[in-house]
């Protein structure tokens, strides 16, 4: 599957909470994946933490390395949709 790089549409999600977005075109669920920095390999969402209080805000993502275990967090512009 290819990622897409699409920054206005990552931050519209967290800012719902959301870490899946359905294309409504394709009906394809996209989710968030950022790109190893040390193997380059995709990694999934591992964990997130959300705004405190009523909201429901995602304000931190945690991205977990399926080949060396790593686990790193990025600002929304190093984000992908996979």
């Amino acid at each position: 599957m290819e990622t897409v790089r699409d920054t206005g549409t990552i931050q519209q999600m967290l800012k719902r909470g959301e870490i899946t977005f359905l294309d409504p075109e394709t009906g394809f669920k996209h989710t968030l994946c950022v790109v190893c920095p040390i193997h380059g390999n995709n990694c999934t969402v591992a964990s997130f933490e959300r705004e405190g209080g009523d909201s429901t805000q995602i304000i931190q993502v945690l991205f977990s390395c399926p080949i060396c275990g790593k686990r790193f967090s990025v600002k929304p512009e190093e984000m992908y949709l996979l």
